[in-house]
């Protein structure tokens, strides 16, 4: 028996939804698979990450070796060692004159400094004229006195003084001081 027309159809409908399915699992299905393609070009260089935080503190170095002892300095000279004061007397200073009186001092030693007096019963006659180092143009070693015994007076007595240190080097240095004396006391500028 011939089929109708509408089961045709209906055949027809179930044969085209099978090969539908058919269609769609063979799309669906895997297909073998394909060959390792080309390596990519490499990407660039990445940002710099953050700094990270300090690292803990390391263990203290080893002591480093001594340095080499620096030169010893030259040798002072030597300070003062010596003071010695002398004095004399000069017993010739008659009424009316002016005597000079000098005082030396021991070898090797040289003036520092001195002075003069008068000396005797009637000393407000006596006036000192001058009190300075001996020689008076080199390194000093004595000293020396002037006193002036005014008239009416008697013969008097002068002591002279000098203090005497040691010294290696020693000179002499004229300075002009006129200057200086004439704009002084009583001077006149």
């Amino acid at each position: 028996m011939a089929a109708s027309p509408g089961q045709t159809a209906k055949k027809a409908l179930r044969t085209a939804r099978s090969a539908k399915r058919l269609a769609t699992r063979a799309l669906n299905a895997t297909g073998t698979t394909g060959g390792s393609g080309s390596p990519g070009t490499p990407g660039g260089a990445g940002s710099a990450g953050a700094q990270g935080p300090p690292g803990p503190q390391g263990p203290a170095g080893k002591d480093g070796t001594n340095g080499t002892n620096g030169t010893n300095g030259t040798n002072g000279t030597n300070g003062f060692g010596t003071l010695q004061m002398v004095r004399h007397q000069c017993t010739d200073n008659a009424n009316g004159t002016q005597t000079s009186c000098q005082v030396d001092c021991p070898p090797g030693l040289f003036a520092s400094g001195g002075g003069v007096v008068g000396e005797g019963a009637f000393v407000d006659h006596q006036q000192v004229n001058g009190s300075r180092p001996n020689p008076n143009n080199d390194a000093p070693t004595g000293w020396t006195g002037f006193v002036n015994n005014e008239a009416g007076g008697t013969n008097t007595t002068i002591t002279v003084y000098v203090v005497c240190v040691n010294a290696t080097n020693t000179g002499f240095t004229a300075a002009d001081r006129s200057a200086d004396v004439a704009d002084g006391p009583g001077g006149g500028k």
